[in-house]
């Protein structure tokens, strides 16, 4: 596999990986939870790790809706 394959590889599961999480936010959010931190916090209350394992963090939950709209609006970025 070469470079080009692995990255479109790792931006396909990061896509997925939004798919999957982009409804648990959207329930999050319709409990209340107005800002990234309460998002964050409510996740990690879960116990719903970040795409890498960890907890989540306001940066890491700005990341997810960045890509999410650029998936909606047709835009690639890198995973």
């Amino acid at each position: 596999m070469d470079f080009d394959d692995e990255a479109s590889v790792q931006s396909t599961s990061a896509d997925e990986f939004v798919a999957e999480l982009l409804p648990i936010i959207q329930a999050i959010r319709s409990t209340g939870a107005a800002t990234l931190r309460e998002m964050a916090s409510a996740l990690n209350q879960r116990g719903i790790r970040s795409a890498r394992g960890g907890q989540w963090h306001v940066s890491s939950i700005l990341n997810v809706l960045a890509r999410a709209r650029a998936i909606e609006s047709g835009e690639m970025l890198p995973s």
